[in-house]
């Protein structure tokens, strides 16, 4: 039986923003790295890791990607994810099992019951998805605090952990061209920008990837033969660049997109597919905001 804790996750979301102040916090990455194993691959980082220890000390991923990415990662779905003899419901024991990993906590009944019926409908990359992007993550964690660290944030001279640190936030005003490196194995890539609402932006992509070790190589509009339930977007072309701002829904953009934002928020870059770990290559994307 699942015991009840609303009260103390609301208290942990009434005094968020003190947490924050008081939370430890570290610029050491490979500790950062080996934390986010621990809780949510439960075991040490393999020599692999290094690949995220460079990627967070470079910063071109926050906390938050890096745990999205493991996450996400083939291992923690074959560990994880699987469903169970002798469940209530199919999913419900992996969708525990994602609460306790990024949100760090037991599941509250209401969500249980809410993320098993999404992970029988559509998949537990959109649980993992729907947990990440939450209120409570964002107020409890934002983009460098490590779930079930005890309060662990990372800290470096980065400007994207500057603008989630307290240190100055970046403002998308005048970006002039600034060129992303979105991978092809990358569901969501934190810009680092703060977009206004009602901002003219302006998004334009080059490079290839491939979306299957023997696919083809794809431009960022992406192929529509191959669109697939799971995808970000799945009535979009597969392999396509999209994007969001915050929690929004995705947006495709294609090889180039210029629109007005209705609403603020961070800008997040990504590859519209399902599966990841055999895609490969990378696009180069410049975004200007008026």
């Amino acid at each position: 039986m699942w015991r009840e804790i609303t009260t103390a996750v609301a208290a942990l979301t009434l005094f968020s923003s003190v947490a924050a102040a008081q939370a430890p916090c570290t610029s050491d990455a490979t500790r950062v790295v080996a934390e986010v194993y621990r809780h949510t691959l439960e075991r040490s980082p393999d020599p692999g890791a290094q690949t995220y220890v460079r990627q967070l000390a470079n910063g071109r991923i926050s906390v938050k990607e890096l745990v999205r990415n493991v996450a996400m990662s083939s291992e923690h779905m074959r560990r994880f994810g699987q469903t169970e003899p002798g469940e209530e419901q199919p999913y419900s024991r992996a969708v525990a099992t994602f609460y306790r990993h990024l949100l760090g906590r037991q599941p509250d009944i209401g969500g249980l019951r809410n993320w098993t019926r999404v992970a029988q409908q559509r998949g537990l990359p959109t649980v993992v998805d729907g947990l990440i992007n939450s209120a409570e993550y964002n107020d409890r964690f934002s983009d460098f605090g490590v779930p079930g660290s005890g309060g662990l944030r990372y800290c470096s001279d980065t400007p994207a952990a500057r603008s989630t640190s307290g240190l100055g936030r970046i403002r998308a005003l005048g970006t002039s061209g600034r060129a992303i490196v979105v991978g092809g194995d990358r569901r969501w890539v934190d810009t680092g920008i703060d977009v206004p609402a009602n901002a003219v932006v302006s998004i334009n992509a080059n490079g290839q990837i491939r979306v299957a070790q023997d696919g083809g190589l794809i431009t960022a509009a992406g192929v529509s033969s191959g669109r697939i339930e799971g995808a970000t977007m799945p009535t979009a072309n597969i392999g396509a660049l999209v994007a969001r701002f915050g929690n929004s829904a995705p947006l495709f953009i294609g090889e180039g997109r210029t629109f007005r934002t209705a609403l603020s928020g961070r800008l997040y870059l990504g590859v519209n597919d399902s599966f990841f770990d055999d895609n490969a290559g990378q696009f180069s994307v410049t975004v200007d905001v008026d």
